[in-house]
């Protein structure tokens, strides 16, 4: 297993934490990344709008999105990093897609994380696109070690879109794929 593919197949929280682990994961190869999750929030700060500007939100469909549903496949994003980030498991579960291939992969691998590192996030998202049960965010994250392993971590900056799919009428994470990752050391 490679380290795109465990981060492909991780949260949007735990995608940014997996690519900064030195020895948790194999050695970094060229595999594919398709699954996770991911935000817009600095450190995971529960649901307030992104200060960095506007969100663009469209709908293919119609051309927009209202403000409730942008609002709420962000607000999933949100409550996935700060669950992430305050090491709440159950809080975790309930922003993930209980059907997503990598639900119980997602949940094995930041257990073993949270069991290794204390990690702070800052979130930025690029773009929302709604489409009926369907949604796909791009973002761009940094992920920081904060705690007395962090020496062991790579603090990185990664991009990736976020896939969200309805679960019970409501947003849930179903995967991410990874575009880029830079280490900031």
């Amino acid at each position: 297993m490679n380290r795109r593919d465990v981060i492909a197949g991780s949260g949007v929280a735990l995608a940014a934490m997996v690519s900064g682990c030195t020895d948790v994961l194999p050695a970094e190869s060229d595999g594919a990344a398709e699954d996770g999750t991911d935000n817009d929030t600095e450190e995971g700060d529960g649901g307030e709008e992104d200060t960095d500007g506007e969100t663009p939100v469209t709908d293919a469909k119609t051309g927009s999105a209202s403000d409730a549903e942008r609002d709420a496949v962000e607000r999933v994003l949100r409550q996935n990093v700060r669950a992430t980030e305050e090491q709440r498991l159950q809080s975790l579960r309930e922003t993930l897609h209980p059907e997503s291939p990598y639900y119980e992969r997602t949940i094995q691998q930041t257990q073993q994380i949270w069991n290794q590192y204390e990690l702070k996030y800052s979130l930025t998202v690029q773009s929302v696109s709604v489409v009926g049960d369907e949604a796909t965010v791009e973002y761009e994250q940094v992920t920081r070690a904060t705690g007395s392993n962090s020496g062991e971590f790579r603090d990185n900056r990664i991009t990736a879109t976020a896939r969200l799919r309805t679960y019970r009428s409501e947003w849930r994470l179903y995967g991410t794929e990874i575009g880029d990752i830079e280490y900031l050391d």
